[in-house]
């Protein structure tokens, strides 16, 4: 059977035609859900209509062979596509297959849309704040890296991104309890909007330095993040250091608190995800800095994990 998966961030959405596990084509929109409105006035539907139209047409493929559009991420959030409330953990590849709603957009493609909720670890706002947790989209994620990996036993995936995703698993797959942290999107902040910036300046390297990474964490872990953030400054004033390397410095700061997270709550083997510089980052400080073994998710899993999620839980419909 065609699907089509469709992730929708905050500033991109991704669109992969899969067919039976074999990833077809794919499709980059530079569109998403910070403001909803995208390029010279073209509404989201309407990139998304032409989004469609083009993975459709570039693999020689008809609307009408397409099962449904599996739809995940920010997308189903009150600023995306449609608002699909958050479904509360434990949850498995079972239970969210079963609260996708089933819906139409004829406007944006006639083939059946199949919207897939968020997930949250707390049933109600009376539960104490440090259990409370949401995600969109990296439960998708979640489920199509363990069907892929044929995952056996508990492990511990973790998702870098703007907002670092530390998701606990059980040895049947199923998600209870995470932990996110803003770490990428405070790096971001700092680096371009700190006194920082006169030494980062526009630094984003692919890889980032051991050394200094290294040296991130371990200043951080002595006097705390905020401290080592100010001797980013200092090695900039005093020790001659490129950009690249302040950046690896600042990063190692910051993941310091996200590996504090993975000491005291990650379970079993720890499988990283995302893309560099902070899945190779996070390998690197696990490796050095703890006692807990890290495993690289492959990068053809990582890339398209939310389709092969995606098409887990449609063989799990029934209509």
């Amino acid at each position: 059977m065609y699907l089509i998966s469709v992730d929708g961030g905050t500033t991109n959405t991704r669109l992969v035609l899969i067919r039976d596990g074999e990833i077809l084509g794919s499709l980059r929109l530079k569109v998403g859900m910070r403001d909803n409105v995208f390029g010279e006035g073209a509404s989201y539907r309407e990139a998304l209509a032409d989004g469609i139209r083009t993975l459709l047409a570039d693999n020689g493929t008809e609307q009408k062979e397409v099962r449904g559009v599996l739809v995940s991420g920010m997308i189903c959030s009150e600023r995306g596509l449609y608002e699909i409330p958050h479904i509360s953990a434990p949850v498995n590849v079972r239970t969210l297959a079963a609260a996708m709603q089933k819906m139409q957009f004829p406007g944006i493609a006639d083939i059946p849309f199949y919207l897939i909720p968020g997930v949250r670890s707390f049933e109600s706002s009376d539960a104490g704040l440090s259990s409370m947790d949401i995600m969109r989209g990296e439960e998708t994620e979640l489920f199509g890296i363990f069907d892929k990996l044929k995952c056996t036993g508990v492990f511990t995936l973790v998702l870098p991104g703007s907002h670092n995703k530390i998701i606990p698993v059980t040895e049947d797959g199923t998600l209870g309890v995470f932990y996110t942290s803003v770490s990428g999107e405070l790096i971001r902040a700092a680096a371009e909007n700190t006194i920082l910036r006169d030494g980062i300046r526009d630094a984003y390297p692919k890889k980032l330095d051991e050394k200094y990474l290294l040296l991130g964490f371990d200043i951080a872990r002595e006097n705390g993040v905020t401290a080592a953030l100010f001797k980013v400054r200092i090695l900039q004033k005093y020790k001659d250091c490129t950009p690249d390397e302040l950046f690896a410095v600042l990063a190692g700061a910051v993941l310091s608190e996200d590996l504090r997270i993975l000491e005291k709550h990650g379970k079993g083997d720890i499988l990283v995800g995302g893309s560099d510089p902070f899945r190779s980052a996070f390998v690197t400080l696990l490796s050095a800095r703890t006692k807990l073994k890290a495993n690289v998710l492959p990068d053809d899993v990582a890339a398209y994990a939310v389709a092969y999620g995606a098409e887990r839980l449609m063989k799990e419909r029934k209509d």
